[in-house]
Parts: C-alpha cells; structure tokens; sequence
C-alpha cells in the first residue's frame, strides 16, 4: 500500500505553471474566412490588428503568440510557411482607412522563419493553437495597445478548407491585403484589401513573462534553517546591479557587495553554526532604486545523533536507566523524558528515578544536549511497570521469532482470509499472505523501518490491512487466573492515519476460546486507536476469582496496520492456568539470598526452570535437571529484586518468589 502523495504533485504542477508566466487569451469567436492574420489560400498576405491593453491586462515580456486554426488540407505547412511578425505598442483603439497602416518602422520585428509542425497543438490536418515563440522577446509595458503585424511570404496556396478563427470587435481594429501576385512590403504596403478596415481579430494567445525589480525569491528561502556554512545567496529580479546588506540577526545591516552584475553573493568567511543572519539586496534599473525586503536564515548546527541502547531495571523500588553516548555530537547532558515531561538533566550516561507509584507503567526515553543547547534525537524508548500487591503478568512478543504467525499458548485466527496489502517502503517475510496477527520487527525488514518503532523492545503485534475490507482478525490470549482488584492493560496505535484510524474491539470470555463466547469490554463499537502509541486499561475488579480469556479483534476498514504491544495484567495474582499449582516440589535455600543461592528437588526429580523478572521477561531457561546453584560472582545478570521462580515437573508446575537483595 502506497503512501498518498496528489495534494503534493498537484501543488507542483502549480509551481510549475506560475513559474512559466501568464497566458492571455483574446478572443474565442468560430468566425472564418476573414484572411486574418493570413490568407491561406493566396501566395501573400500582410495583416495588422490592434489589442488593447485593458484587454491584455499584464506587462512583462512577451514570449510568445499563438493563432486558432482549423486546417483541413495536407499543403498548408509547405504553402503557408514563411512568417515574420512584428510588435510595438500605439495610443490608436482601431483603424480608420484602408490604407491607414501603422509604419513598420514603429514596431519591432519579433519573429522571423518558418513554421515548426510541433508548434502546432494537433496532428495536421486538425484544429487547435499555433503557438509562434519569439526569436526577440518584447517588452510590454502595459500603456498603450498593443499592435501586431503579420506578414506571410510563401509562394503557393494551401487548400480552401484552411483558416484562422477570429473574433467581431464593435470596432475596426484590423487592416489586411491578400495577393495572387504582389507580395507586400510591410515598409510601404498598397491600401487594403476591399471592405477594409475590418470589425474582426484573430483569436489570440499571449505568454507574457513579469517583469519585477525588486528583489524576490531569496535562496536560501525567508525563515529557511540548517543552511550550511558557506551558502551561495541568490535571488531574482529583472534590474540592471545589485547592492547585498548582510550582517547577524542582532546586529545592524552592512553593505557586503555592491554594483553586482550576477544575481548571487556569497559571504567572505565561513558563518558560525547555528546562527541567525539577516540580508537584504537593493536593485538599481535605468536610475531607479528597489528595496527588497529583509530576509533571514538560520545555519546548520552541529550533527548529533541519538544516545544508543537505553535500558531500564526496576529495583530498589526505583528505575535505574543506563544508556551509550551518541555516535556524533560534542555532547554536555542529557535530558531525561518519563512518559514525555522532561524530569531531570544528567551530566552521565546514568539516571535513577524514584518518583514512582505502585501499579503504574511509565516509558523513558532520552535525548543529548550538546554545546550549543541542540537536542538530538530520541533515544529508544522503555517502558517499566512498577509493581503493585501481587504478581504480573506481561507479553511483549520480543521473545517471539520475527515474522511469526503463532504464538505458543496464544490463538491466532484470520475469519477474514484476505490477502494482506504489500508494502512500497520495505519488504519482509509473510508480506502480502492471508495474516491474522504478525511478530513484527522493523529492524530486520529490508530496508529496515524507523518511522515505527515498538512501544518497548526490538517487536510488536501487528494486524495489516485486508485488500478485501473489513479485517477480521483475532488475538486470543491464554487461560488467565483473575486476582483480586486486577487491570488489564496494553499499548496499541495506527501505524498511520493516512488512510483512517485502525479499529479494534477488545473482549473477554469467561468459558472458553470459542469466537462466540467472547463479549465486549467497552461499551463503543469499537475503538478509534490514534496514530501513536496509546495506553488502554480495563478494570478487571467485577471478574475477581474467575478463569477468562482475552481478545483482541481487528475491525479496520482498508487502514493501514494496526500495532499491539506490552500487553499486561497488573495488581493481581494472575498467572497463565498453568502456573497455578504451587505445591512445593523445591527447596530455595536461602530466600531471601545475597551472594548465592540452591533451588534443590526434593525428590531428586529433574524438571525444567525458568526465572522471570516481574515484568514477565524470562532472563534463564533450564532443562531437565535435579539442582541449580547460583552466585553473584559466577552469574551476575541477577541484580537486587523481586524474581519468579518456576519448576516444572511431568505432572505439575509451580511458581515461587525469590527475593535478592
């Protein structure tokens, strides 16, 4: 699925457009047969018509004109081919004889040579707009009216069915002559052709270019930043010289250049990072001064990137944050952000934070200040839940293989069987598959993603857009023991709203797995998740004691991806169905512990162990074995804290707490 992009290429051609000048059309009549601005079927022809500039409407350059035509026949190119066209400008509003013509020497000769069939709008034979460009441009003022001239010196005649379209006027405004024989000479030409002056014009088409002195459209643009420290300053305008002020934004304008010849300047010394400068450029055309306006930028600051690897553990009742100094930056600080307030300032790449309260869910993430007090930009985020009464239970999926599409003990079910859309951006495995839910890892797609990232760790859940809306997608949880004064709580968001907010519904079922035993836990239709990571919590208190299921069920009408993550029940004694059984099989001695520790079967059993901090993250897996020892001098990765201590044996599972400290 490809990201929208219209308003964006709309607003170019725009640019473009303007950038091209103005095109002033006189004239749309169906009139034919007038010989203007040239008669077609003749050898010769020499016309003169008059446009008035309230009709015109614009000065500038004139580039360009172009005639209607409608030509029937095959000949008219090799017939009707040598033109020359001149302009000026005249107080006359129309003609007032037939030999009233205005002298040639008056107008200026703009164009001379032979018609190109691309200047044709159509394929001849055809109808549309010969455009004439000029081989002198000619500069229009805008007082007076303008007259154009047309002399065409072809020998030959094209067919009948060849012509001009023109327009009646109320007055005379054209004089023409036609010739089998005579060539007219636009410097003395006979009197026109009977029935001259003419109430008629050719349909005409102008591009006119501005002509502005005053200085505009700087480069680097007003307000522009990250300019670099050797910029080349440039402008328009359609003066003769220029004068260049240029100084810091909190001093006073001095003259850096004068009498420039080329529309560009560049300072003499290199500029100072992250700096405010101001310029201005005074225009000088035929003895007269324009002023441009005072410009501003701002230069490039120093490169810094973001500090690497932060990690947080909860211990001590208190969040210890480590993180790595950034690749580039003359880094000072570092500013700490917990769930986006900026709390603190460290001089270290080390912060511990005790204002915390029981139960809650925080993220962290930090940023670098550097010497000249830029910020870089963020840091990965983490996310700790500080313990209340009771054990927790949490899912992240970072311990899932990237890309899967089952979870163990988790049901994942696509009711809709849609094939998913593809992705332009990137590429990885399963895209474009019939999915339900997906183990997503944006480091590890080709090329990876950064516009992102999980809400915590290295993967997230997402369910990607059905080309067959709506998603039906489902995300059921293992069987969960609920404790007392519990609350289920998860982290979701859009990937992007371009195409709509991602919908999702979130359940429960006190029976079974079953799609039809699940209800709702809120009382919309769903919910509009917004395009950032979004923390949504349900208060479990009225299913205390009981056994439930969860859901979470993808809804979205042609979105995006939805993205799920840190899913956790938090204030209870909710563990899977399986950790129920807490008969003692093991000995833990001693608990609490210190320096060391022995978990012994007590029937010289061997059974599988694993140890869990209380977020739920497993740090140590073991197999088939009848002891562990454990010291801090041989397995440092266990630090001062609360840990969940799970053995089990064929028949049953246990969970005990073990305290380090």
């Amino acid at each position: 699925m490809m990201y929208r992009f219209y308003s964006w290429l709309f607003g170019l051609l725009f640019c473009a457009q303007v950038a091209s000048g103005t095109t002033v059309q006189i004239g749309n009549g169906t009139l034919i047969n007038q010989c203007l601005p040239v008669e077609p079927l003749l050898n010769y022809s020499y016309s003169q018509s008059i446009y008035t500039s309230a009709e015109i409407g614009f000065s500038g350059n004139i580039t360009s004109l172009g005639f209607q035509y409608r030509i029937a026949g095959t000949t008219f190119l090799s017939a009707t081919n040598q033109f020359s066209i001149y302009l000026g400008t005249s107080s006359r509003q129309s003609f007032g004889a037939i030999d009233d013509w205005i002298p040639v020497d008056s107008l200026l000769l703009v164009f001379q040579g032979s018609l190109q069939s691309e200047w044709f709008s159509s394929s001849l034979p055809g109808e549309g707009w010969l455009t004439i460009p000029f081989n002198s441009v000619y500069f229009y003022t805008g007082n007076g009216n303008l007259i154009i001239a047309v002399d065409e010196n072809q020998p030959g005649g094209s067919s009948m069915g060849d012509d001009f379209l023109c327009a009646a006027d109320a007055l005379p405004r054209s004089l023409e002559i036609h010739s089998q024989t005579v060539n007219p000479n636009p410097a003395s030409p006979p009197s026109g052709y009977p029935g001259n002056p003419l109430s008629v014009r050719p349909n005409l088409r102008l591009e006119i270019q501005p002509v502005l002195y005053a200085p505009h459209t700087p480069i680097p643009a007003h307000n522009a930043t990250g300019v670099g420290l050797t910029p080349l300053l440039t402008w328009q305008s359609d003066a003769d010289s220029w004068d260049v002020y240029f100084a810091e934004a909190n001093q006073p304008l001095q003259l850096a250049a004068q009498n420039l010849t080329s529309r560009t300047f560049s300072p003499a010394q290199s500029l100072s990072l992250l700096t405010v400068y101001i310029w201005k450029v005074v225009a000088h055309h035929e003895g007269n001064t324009y002023d441009g306006t005072v410009w501003t930028f701002t230069t490039a600051g120093e490169t810094i990137s973001p500090p690497l690897n932060l990690q947080a553990e909860f211990s001590g009742n208190a969040v210890h944050l480590s993180w790595q100094t950034p690749l580039q930056g003359s880094i000072v600080s570092y500013n700490i952000y917990r769930n986006l307030q900026n709390i603190a300032n460290s001089q270290t790449t080390q912060f511990t934070d005790t204002a915390l309260t029981a139960g809650m869910t925080y993220v962290y993430l930090v940023r670098a200040v550097n010497y000249l007090n830029q910020l870089s930009p963020p840091s990965n985020q983490v996310t700790v839940t500080i313990p209340g009464p009771g054990n927790i239970w949490q899912m992240d999926f970072d311990s899932a293989p990237d890309f899967a599409t089952t979870l163990d003990g988790w049901i994942l079910q696509d009711l809709d069987n849609s094939y998913t859309w593809g992705w332009s951006q990137t590429d990885f495995p399963q895209e474009g598959n019939h999915l339900s839910w997906i183990v997503f890892n944006p480091s590890q797609t080709n090329p990876p993603l950064t516009e992102v990232l999980p809400h915590n760790g290295q993967k997230m859940l997402l369910s990607i857009s059905g080309m067959t809306p709506p998603n039906n997608d489902w995300l059921i949880s293992p069987r969960l023991l609920i404790g007392t004064g519990a609350e289920l709580s998860f982290w979701a968001r859009s990937y992007t709203s371009d195409y709509g907010l991602e919908r999702l519904r979130f359940l429960i079922s006190v029976t079974d797995s079953a799609i039809t035993s699940f209800n709702a836990l809120s009382s919309e239709p769903w919910l509009a998740v917004p395009d950032a990571w979004t923390h949504y919590t349900f208060d479990l208190t009225s299913y205390s004691g009981q056994h439930v299921y969860f859901a979470w069920n993808c809804i979205s009408w042609d979105a995006f991806a939805l993205c799920l993550d840190d899913i956790a029940l938090l204030n209870n004694n909710a563990l899977p169905e399986e950790h129920a059984s807490v008969v003692p099989d093991v000995v833990i001695c001693p608990n609490p512990a210190r320096d060391e520790f022995n978990i012994v079967s007590k029937a010289n059993q061997p059974f599988d162990l694993s140890i869990y901090n209380l977020k739920g993250q497993r740090l140590l897996r073991e197999e088939q074995i009848t002891g562990y020892e454990w010291s801090k001098a041989n397995s440092p990765g266990l630090k001062p804290g609360v840990y969940l201590i799970r053995t089990s044996f064929p028949n049953r599972t246990s969970t005990h707490k073990l305290l380090i400290y």
